[in-house]
Order: C-alpha cells, then structure tokens, then sequence
C-alpha cells in the first residue's frame, strides 16, 4: 500500500471554501484542513494575511515537512511580507508574484480551440492584415526586470 502525502491548509484564505475538485488531487496525495494531522503532514500551507489571528502559539517544524507561505495580497498591504525574518521560515513562497517558487495565479487557464470557430471574421474588401501589420511602425521593448519581455515587439 502507497503512503498518501498529506497536505495541511493549516488556514484557509479569508475563511472562504476549499473548492479543490476531487478528481484533481492525485490519488497518493490527502489535501486537508484537519490540523489534528499536522504531525504527520508533509506539507503544510499558511495563508500569510490571515495566519496571526490563527496561531496561538508557536509550532514546531517537524523534520522533512515543508512549509508554505500563501498570499494573494500585496506586500504594500502587509508589510510583514517583506521581513525576510519571517519569509525565511517557509521553503517555498505561493503567491501572484513571478518570483514565487508556485504561482497562484489571478486568473484560469482557458483552453480555445482556434481551429473549429463557430462564427467567421468579417473581412474588409481590399484589406491585407499582414501587408498593413508590415506597414506599422515597430518598436523594440526591453525591460531589465522581466526577461520575458526581451526583444518582443509592438505594432
């Protein structure tokens, strides 16, 4: 028999519903808001903006659990964000931020299949989209601080 991996929400954000679809938690996997199972947790989640009216009292980190800081809330709002004192207690950050180890992004994914479009485009008559696109001024954008954007252009 597999050992199932159990991860704790030791609290959740803002008190709202855990709303996990069963059929995406894998099978080896417990995800859980029992803080009787904190000892044997693998990983353990804590919403950061909600977690001092929680605790009321230090934990203990046990050996080979890790420890998430989650927050969707801006570090201008929560200065206690930017203590590395604090941050430094959790091995991983979940947050909106790009230098998050796990991205908890603000918006969802969508899957569009461009190939089968239940209504067509107008077109113009006469128009030729690329021959305009060519046309239009370019202009190289570099940014220092995100690397993403590097050599991208805009029409």
């Amino acid at each position: 028999m597999i050992q199932k991996k159990i991860i704790l929400i030791y609290n959740k954000m803002w008190d709202c519903p855990l709303d996990i679809p069963y059929e995406q938690i894998p099978p080896d996997y417990i995800i859980t808001t029992d803080r009787n199972l904190y000892d044997k947790a693998d990983v353990v989640v804590f919403h950061m903006p909600t977690l001092y009216h929680e605790l009321s009292g230090d934990l203990n980190k046990h050996t080979n659990q890790k420890w998430v800081a989650w927050y969707l809330e801006s570090e201008a709002n929560y200065p206690f964000l930017k203590d590395q004192k604090i941050m430094s207690l959790f091995d991983y950050h979940m947050s909106y931020r790009q230098k998050a180890e796990i991205i908890y992004p603000y918006y969802q994914y969508d899957h569009i299949d461009i190939f089968h479009k239940e209504k067509r485009a107008l077109k113009k008559k006469g128009y030729d989209g690329i021959k305009s696109i060519q046309q239009k001024p370019q202009v190289r954008i570099y940014s220092g601080a995100n690397e993403i954007h590097k050599n991208r252009f805009l029409w």
